[in-house]
Parts: C-alpha cells; structure tokens; sequence
C-alpha cells in the first residue's frame, strides 16, 4: 500500500527531517539529499528579515486576547546556532500583561525568563521561521490595549494585522504607521507597520473598543433617521405615524 514517509537524521544534538516521502509498489525506493550543518554555540551574525504579529482571538468575557508572532530569523553564519550554555537562541520581549507564552516546533523550546520568552529553536544557516503565540489581558474598564511588539535583533519589517470587527478604533504609537487594510481568508484586517527597527525597537498600536458596546447602529448617523422611518414604514402604517409623531414632539418639528 502507499505510505508517506519522513527520514529524521540527528547530528550534533540537532535534528534534521526530510519533506514527506511517498513509497508505493510502483516507486519502491526513493533518494533524498539532507544538508547537515556543523553545530556552534557561539552567536553568529542574526538578524530579522520580517515580524508578522496577527490578532487570532479576543475573548470579551475574559478580557484577553491571543496573538500570533511569526519572525523570519536569518543566521548569516556557516553553522548551525545551538544557542549559549542554556541552548537558548533567541529572547523574544513579552508584549504587556502576558498571562501565557508558547512556541511552536516540535525540536523547540520556550520558557518565560523575567520579560522574555526564551526559545531553544536552533537557528541553521539562511532563514528560519520562528512561531510563538501569547494570551494577554486588557483593562475591561479602559476597554482599551496597548499592543507593543519590541524587536530582539535588527528587524527589517514589522508588522501588525488586527481583524476590523474585533475594534472599533486603532492608533499607531511611536515611529509605527498605518497601511492600507488588507483582506485575509475573506476578512478585512487593518495593518500598522514598521520599517527599520533596531533592538530594543518596537512596533505598536493602541487598539480601542475592544468590548463593542460602543458599535456603531446601523440606523444611526447620517442617514440613520432616515432608516428608521422607511424600516417603520415597511412593517406597519401605524407604527410608521407613531415614530414620526415621537421625532416630532423631541425635535420640536411639525409631524
């Protein structure tokens, strides 16, 4: 029967897997090339290509929100980076009032030290895709959060994608701007950048209303008078002439 494969090869500590293999009756053998990097322990030059930070999840009843940070890590060295004498590779900050941090990679790991998520994802020569995810908590009263997302090596791109309905309103801070929103598997997501970050450097945004008791009515605003009174008008005469007669009497306009 056809089955699907991985080879996983492990050198220096560090493990190395092929893309899936398919064997059948047909195609009895197949011939892989791995690429195995020499390991060091001494930091080579890194920098980071891209940061895409994405609102997954806001749970209102909680008051948390749960991110995706996506970092295109380039190790431009000729080895492998195994990280310092605790395997730690890279130390990303924590965004404020974290209340949870993981990290994804089956040959990875990721523990919160101090103020930041440290990660043992090692770091082979080119780019290396780092995926971590945090569950943040925001002040119900000030209905209101900071989203701050600080750079650990020299980044190249940041950027922040926040879903139109989960907000009413966003600002860029600091040296962040905003972009055009975008459309992303069928939704509108409203985007803030930054270019050129150094370490230490941050992209962010205040996001506001985040609870929605402060959504918009469809029949208010411009126009929304107006509605009221044809949507009045379809369902019943009757009801129609008591709508106008009670804009009448708060306006002070004849009915």
């Amino acid at each position: 029967p056809q089955r699907t494969y991985v080879v996983r090869v492990e050198h220096q500590g560090v493990q190395y897997l092929s893309p899936p293999l398919l064997l059948s009756r047909e195609l009895p053998t197949i011939e892989i090339e791995l690429t195995l990097f020499e390991a060091t322990s001494e930091r080579p030059d890194l920098r980071i290509e891209s940061t895409l930070v994405t609102l997954l999840a806001l749970d209102r009843t909680t008051t948390q929100l749960t991110i995706e940070r996506v970092d295109e890590v380039t190790n431009l060295g000729d080895r492998i980076y195994v990280g310092d004498e605790t395997g730690v590779t890279l130390r990303l900050p924590l965004p404020e009032g974290v209340v949870g941090a993981s990290g994804a990679g089956t040959d990875s790991g990721f523990a919160i030290e101090g103020g930041v998520l440290a990660g043992t994802t090692a770091l082979r020569p080119g780019p290396t895709t780092v995926v971590t995810r945090y569950v943040v908590g925001y002040d119900r009263a000030e209905d209101a959060y900071n989203l701050r997302i600080t750079a650990p090596l020299a980044t190249e791109r940041m950027e922040i994608e926040v879903p139109a309905r989960f907000i009413q309103n966003l600002e860029p801070l600091d040296a962040s701007e905003r972009a055009d929103s975008r459309e992303v598997s069928g939704e509108r997501v409203e985007v803030i950048t930054r270019e050129g970050a150094r370490p230490g450097e941050s992209v962010s945004v205040r996001l506001k209303g985040l609870s929605g008791r402060n959504a918009s009515n469809p029949l208010a605003g411009k126009g929304g008078a107006l509605a009221g009174v044809l949507l009045a008008l379809a369902v019943t005469g009757g009801g129609a002439l008591l709508l106008l007669r009670a804009r009448g009497a708060a306006t002070g306009a004849d009915a």
